[in-house]
């Protein structure tokens, strides 16, 4: 296994300024851009995020499933520690 040059921070930082570069230069992505990807402060939220809209259905909406994946990412996280 090879060491990672950069932190998963550092990769979604340096990930959502190239996104923020493109809704900007972009307008007819820019809403799909935020709402994917700038609107979340790390990658296990715009999963969960994904996740929730793919899932999504009339008598689940993603409103209702966001909070369950964001505490499944979260629960992951907390035990890996």
């Amino acid at each position: 296994m090879t060491d990672c040059q950069y932190s998963a921070t550092e990769l979604w930082d340096m990930l959502r300024e190239q996104i923020s570069t493109l809704a900007a230069e972009e307008p007819v992505l820019r809403d799909f851009l935020h709402g994917t990807v700038l609107n979340h402060t790390c990658f296990g939220s715009a999963l969960a995020g994904l996740l929730a809209e793919k899932l999504a259905c009339g008598s689940l909406p993603a409103g209702m499933l966001l909070p369950v994946f964001k505490e499944l990412h979260i629960s992951t996280l907390q035990s890996s520690l």
